[in-house]
């Protein structure tokens, strides 16, 4: 994929290696590499998990998510915390509560990561400079109301962003 693309969003699912093989039927060790590599050759990384009551949405779980992220990663590699709704292969399983996005959230930002938001439910998604806090790109659902970057910085710190931006 080098040269080929400039960025990625990986769904990393869990972080529980028998949940991988036995209800996904991959390799948690897999995604891993991959986003390692992704991320070693200056490929620009996402991460998306879906919070699953009762499957992936402990604690220890999180915590250790968002410690690859912060560690293997970097903190301002962005992660989206998305609400599963039982809509299709688990329509037994309760939706995910605010309260464990809350939850997902605060670990990310305890384990140091600058970027992340929550998704499949009403919550803005601002992106604020990992510096000042200034709102450097305001989302109202999935649209992008106001853009404040100044070629690619903050326009109070002049922090740059990291990411892969259109270049108009």
């Amino acid at each position: 994929m080098v040269g080929l693309i400039d960025a990625v969003n990986v769904d990393l699912k869990s972080f529980n290696e028998t949940y991988y093989k036995k209800e996904l039927g991959g390799k948690l060790e897999v995604i891993l590499k991959n986003l390692k590599h992704f991320k070693k050759n200056n490929i620009w990384v996402e991460v998306t998990t879906l919070i699953v009551p009762t499957k992936n949405d402990s604690s220890e779980e999180l915590s250790q998510i968002a410690h690859f992220i912060a560690k293997e990663l970097g903190a301002s590699t962005p992660w989206h915390l998305s609400a599963f709704h039982p809509d299709y292969k688990e329509p037994h399983l309760p939706h995910t509560s605010f309260s464990s996005l809350q939850r997902a959230y605060t670990i990310a930002k305890s384990a140091g990561l600058h970027h992340v938001y929550i998704g499949n439910t009403s919550v803005e998604n601002d992106t604020l400079c990992s510096t000042c806090k200034e709102v450097l790109i305001q989302r109202k659902h999935f649209k992008v109301m106001h853009n404040t970057l100044k070629k690619g910085c903050c326009p109070k710190c002049q922090t740059k962003l990291e990411g892969v931006f259109d270049a108009s």
